[in-house]
């Protein structure tokens, strides 16, 4: 199948954080399926550009990735180039993967995916969640919902969401969803010969005592509820700390979970009285 995913940035611009890997790691083993990935996205890396040929497709790892330039908009990743690759070539795709919400790019490729009648896919990557968008531009946010990005969820082929809770707050919402796959992110874990992969929160009581996890402290549900499981799975986990840093990410040493729905996870597992922030 020819499958061509939209993301405002890609490798090499890491500086983005998790989405890029994830994609990444989706595309590539796409492309061992025997799958014809291509992958459509911006130049954008911080106050710069990558270096990379602009609209030239760059093979990684069997992905063929095309970048193209932001000349104004950069926060938005408008680029008058993508939208005119996504006019003419987004007809020849059978399936087209959109990744993020409130970005330019994913309205583009929605748009002209639906005028042309080629179905897609919708990976919100946590951003659709009440409290995180009162909190940060919301009248902005607000503004875009209604005007653009409602009308993206509601006539996606698919909505991918990566966790349960993520579900949950994309339906407090109220509107009406299409199917929803709520498949996490896959990760590449080397495992020593003869390894058996562990398959449940539960079985990481035989793992060793620390845990480490960083993420976002804006998004919540990024693995908190899945490490505070495993800290009251772990027999003797009762020392857990969360320290802030500059970047506004967090670093979990020993078993805990973030702030916003700490209190809750916590209350419910054996380390409600171990959290320190």
């Amino acid at each position: 199948m020819r499958i061509l995913h939209v993301v405002p940035t890609y490798y090499p611009a890491v500086r983005y954080g998790g989405p890029i890997v994830a994609v990444h790691g989706l595309c590539r083993a796409l492309a061992a399926r025997g799958h014809e990935l291509h992958v459509f996205t911006t130049n954008v890396d911080g106050p710069g550009i990558t270096d990379t040929p602009v609209a030239t497709p760059v093979n990684l790892d069997g992905v063929q990735i095309r970048y193209f330039p932001c000349p104004l908009l950069r926060r938005l990743y408008w680029s008058p180039a993508l939208s005119q690759a996504l006019r003419r070539e987004i007809g020849n795709f059978r399936l087209v993967h959109l990744h993020s919400v409130f970005l330019w790019p994913t309205w583009a490729a929605a748009r002209v995916a639906r005028n042309v009648g080629v179905p897609y896919v919708l990976s919100p990557r946590g951003m659709l969640v009440k409290d995180l968008i009162a909190r940060r531009s919301r009248l902005v946010k607000s503004a875009w919902i209604r005007l653009i990005e409602r009308a993206n969820v509601e006539q996606a082929a698919v909505l991918h969401l990566t966790s349960q809770l993520e579900s949950t707050e994309l339906a407090y919402f109220g509107w009406r969803l299409p199917r929803v796959a709520v498949i996490p992110n896959a990760v590449d874990e080397p495992l020593p010969p003869n390894a058996r992969s562990r398959r449940s929160v539960g079985s990481m009581r035989h793992l060793r005592s620390t845990c480490a996890s960083s993420t976002r402290t804006s998004i919540p549900q990024r693995g908190c509820a899945i490490v505070s499981e495993s800290a009251s799975a772990r027999p003797g986990a009762t020392d857990c700390s969360i320290s802030r840093s500059s970047t506004r990410c967090v670093l979990i040493t020993v078993l805990g979970v973030r702030t916003t729905r700490t209190s809750s996870l916590a209350s419910s597992s054996s380390i409600s009285g171990s959290v320190s922030m």
